[in-house]
């Protein structure tokens, strides 16, 4: 078993010991041996992104998975390969490396797979709070009661298939505690793309005002958008952050950035970044600071 501070992985062969991990870092959960209790070997490898938990588990062996409601947080999982055949309250659900399985704040649910060692599933689990307040950033107004999605979100889609391109990227991530998604600066960000995404890819119940028009602001919440950049731009700002702060919707703020910049927000942060380690790098004397030391207090990774 190795633990650290940003990913954990664990590799454990007592079903007791599994139940008890994937209910601290996941959700409350059981989980049975369909064959030979012999064969049962857990892998779990999981870290956590702001809101949002990311985690790749195998079992090698075919497994019964049963989760209670949850009414805390809502959860999506990505077959890598297989199949995993599910029910949600009398729904039979199937889900596949195309087609996600969502969960939300249901009653108890049940799942089948992991059949042989190399199957394994991708899991994000969102916390309620955060991506319900992440919709209402969007629609600019307070979301009552929990977000009503369908059981099942189709990865073949243009959206869907650029949502699962992001989240097989957080995957990839858990390999290595290092880089880029585990920096504060980035990994808010991400977060919030994680859940902004999924709430534009998946249809539920508020879907439709999601995708109604909406116009630019006025001037002056653009320049208190900007005054927020220009004084903070060193906190992991995210643009739903921004949005709340000025009180309009992140796609109102992205058309009035677009309006008057011909940029995104995020680029504009981004703009303002490069402008202070520019002014740090003119300013240090020589060898008093390396250009890597500062780039990575504004959030760079990338040396280019």
């Amino acid at each position: 078993m190795h633990v650290n501070t940003t990913v954990q992985s664990f590799a454990v062969s007592d079903v007791d010991q599994a139940i008890e991990l994937g209910n601290r870092l996941f959700y409350e959960h059981r989980v049975e041996p369909l064959r030979d209790m012999r064969a049962f070997r857990m892998q779990l490898t999981a870290g956590r992104i702001g809101a949002v938990t990311a985690g790749i588990v195998g079992y090698e062996c075919k497994v019964e998975s049963r989760v209670g409601g949850l009414d805390d947080s809502y959860a999506v999982s990505i077959p890598t390969r297989g199949e995993l055949q599910g029910r949600v309250g009398s729904a039979e659900v199937l889900s596949d490396p195309e087609t996600a399985a969502i969960l939300g704040a249901v009653g108890d649910a049940s799942c089948q797979g992991w059949a042989n060692e190399h199957e394994k599933v991708l899991m994000l689990k969102f916390d309620r709070p955060a991506l319900e307040f992440e919709l209402s950033r969007l629609l600019g107004r307070d979301v009552e009661g929990p977000i009503r999605f369908p059981l099942l979100l189709d990865l073949r889609t243009a959206a869907g298939a650029q949502w699962a391109h992001l989240a097989r990227y957080v995957a990839t991530s858990l390999e290595t505690s290092e880089g880029l998604v585990w920096n504060p600066l980035f990994g808010a960000q991400l977060s919030s793309t994680l859940m902004v995404g999924l709430l534009l890819a998946a249809e539920h119940d508020q879907r439709e005002r999601l995708d109604q028009q909406t116009n630019a602001p006025p001037p002056a919440v653009i320049r208190r958008a900007v005054e927020i950049i220009e004084s903070r731009a060193a906190e992991p700002l995210t643009v739903p952050q921004i949005a709340a702060e000025v009180h309009v919707s992140v796609r109102s703020l992205q058309r009035g950035f677009l309006h008057y910049f011909g940029a995104s927000p995020t680029a504009y942060l981004t703009r303002v970044r490069m402008q202070r380690v520019h002014s740090e790098l003119v300013a240090k004397s020589p060898g008093s600071a390396s250009v890597s030391e500062i780039a990575l207090r504004w959030g760079f990774h990338h040396m280019s």
